[in-house]
Order: C-alpha cells, then structure tokens, then sequence
C-alpha cells in the first residue's frame, strides 16, 4: 500500500518497522484514554466522598 501510494519500493526490515510504529501508537493511544479515564473516575469519587462527607475504602 505505501510502495503503491508513494511509488518506492520498501525492504522487509522496513515495513516491519512501519508494522511496529503502527501498533506502538495504539498501544499507546490505549494506555492514554485508560490513564484519563483513571483520572475521571478519581475525580469522581472525590466529589462523592466530600458530598456526602464520606470516607470510603479504594481498595
């Protein structure tokens, strides 16, 4: 798909380093919305624990 797009030719190595860059970025697109969604979820709780003046285990 490159190699038709741009019209070069890609050694093995090559793509497979492309396949790499690839899935790093989802893996670290994943690990980003898991530590936000983290984040909201803490912020969460400590809105409910000082509305209702409540100490909760977050075990």
């Amino acid at each position: 798909m490159i190699e038709e797009g741009l019209d070069i030719e890609l050694g093995e190595d090559e793509g497979g380093f492309i396949g790499m860059h690839m899935i790093n970025g989802e893996v670290n697109e994943e690990m980003n919305r898991r530590v936000n969604m983290r984040k909201e979820v803490n912020g969460i709780v400590t809105i409910v624990k000082y509305d209702v003046n409540m100490e909760f285990d977050e075990e």
